[in-house]
């Protein structure tokens, strides 16, 4: 059953590959500095049809399908002047906006969020997540995301990020910083666990919409209580985070991130992977493993803007 289910889910992320429907992928920048701009609304022109750009600037968005092999796309930002242009299907497209001097007006999109379904393979079957980010209604970070997934019994596994404001030490550099939380408990494991922890990641860009792998690194404090031959043992201390994440071209189309904390005595392995599917829908796969707990979950999900 759940080979079955695992095998359904892979074919979710991959059949769009195949289907007739066509993407679009590229990246937004500021025009002026060259660094990516994260939250950016990216619509489909004369459609309801959009997506918005990652931390690092970069969209995938399938489009109606069309017999032409061009379609005219409308990219804005809060405080940005808003810019639409006609790109190739299946290319890479790269838009710079120019800072707006003017005041924009109150019914420019400020803000977006994702929200969706979490299913576990093992431990949690029930969960949801949500993630939201603005440039004008939180200004001092720039989203929130938060997950909670359960077997509506003893089971649960919670998680809360924050990021903070995009610093950009160099013209290529970008660190985007996050604080971290995780709760997990597992009853037929007899295991708990907690982890307090940030994390930068540092993302170099080149010329065009060409983009390197960002550079994932962080550190935080954790608490593990398991019970061992009939006592419980509780390990505790600091660790270190290493780790990859990069948006994959068309036709693929994932967004993809790997991690590995070292925590005292053991591992933690965590990776994800997302892709939109049909307008303004996705799908994903996550996995958490550390000591004798794994965990695989899919998600569904809709963005909103």
């Amino acid at each position: 059953m759940k080979s079955g289910l695992l095998l359904f889910c892979c074919l979710l992320l991959v059949w769009p590959v195949y289907a007739q429907q066509r993407v679009v992928a590229g990246r937004v920048t500021d025009r002026s500095t060259g660094q990516p701009i994260s939250g950016c609304i990216v619509l489909q022109s004369g459609t309801t049809n959009g997506i918005s750009t990652e931390d690092n600037g970069v969209f995938s968005l399938p489009v109606t399908s069309s017999a032409a092999d061009t379609l005219s796309l409308v990219v804005s930002y809060i405080g940005y002047i808003s810019q639409r242009r006609q790109v190739h299907l299946g290319d890479s497209a790269h838009f710079g906006l120019s800072a707006d001097s003017k005041e924009l007006c109150d019914l420019s999109i400020t803000w977006g969020s994702e929200a969706g379904l979490l299913s576990g393979t093992r431990y949690a079957p029930v969960g949801a997540f949500v993630r939201v980010y603005s440039s004008r209604y939180m200004p001092l970070i720039s989203q929130f995301q938060a997950s909670y997934q359960t077997n509506l019994n003893k089971n649960n596994a919670a998680s809360v990020q924050i990021g903070l404001p995009t610093l950009h030490p160099g013209h290529r550099l970008t660190l985007n910083e996050h604080l971290n939380y995780q709760w997990l408990q597992a009853a037929p494991r007899n295991f708990r666990f907690r982890a307090y922890s940030a994390s930068v990641e540092a993302g170099l860009y080149h010329i065009g919409p060409v983009l390197a792998p960002d550079l994932v690194v962080g550190g935080g404090y954790s608490n593990l209580s398991e019970l061992r031959n009939g006592e419980r043992v509780e390990i505790t201390g600091f660790g270190y985070t290493v780790g990859l994440q990069h948006a994959l071209p068309y036709p693929i189309g994932l967004w993809v991130n790997v991690t590995a904390t070292r925590w005292p005595g053991y591992w933690q392995l965590q990776g994800s992977a997302k892709r939109s599917l049909f307008g303004r829908f996705g799908a994903g796969v996550n996995y958490n493993q550390l000591r004798e707990y794994r965990e695989v979950s899919f998600a569904l999900f809709r963005y909103f803007y």
